[in-house]
């Protein structure tokens, strides 16, 4: 099953190319609250709390990238981070007032 997805689709897709429509299909302005999150996984006060979730969220999207996963794969693991974003930017303007 998996290896005539393969032959037919999954080859002929490369990794930059995977990450640019993933970039494009998120919407880019998405990305303002990606990369926020994503650093607030891993810098955050409460790193043995989410050391687990940041772990398996980036081994899911390199597992995903190097096995030529098609863009739309990677949603759920965008999904995930969002939220976190929203705490991250929440710390952020309670530290500013």
């Amino acid at each position: 099953m998996f290896s005539s997805l393969y032959e037919t689709q999954l080859d002929k897709i490369s990794r930059i190319d995977n990450l640019k429509n993933l970039i494009l299909a998120s919407n880019p302005i998405s990305l303002i609250l990606v990369f926020p999150a994503i650093f607030f996984l891993f810098k955050s006060n409460k790193i043995e709390l989410y050391k687990p979730l940041a772990f398996s969220i980036m081994l899911s999207f390199l597992l995903l990238l190097f096995s030529k996963g098609k863009s739309y794969y990677f949603f759920p693991i965008i999904l995930t981070i969002l939220p976190f974003a929203g705490i991250f930017w929440e710390q952020k303007v309670i530290q500013n007032h």
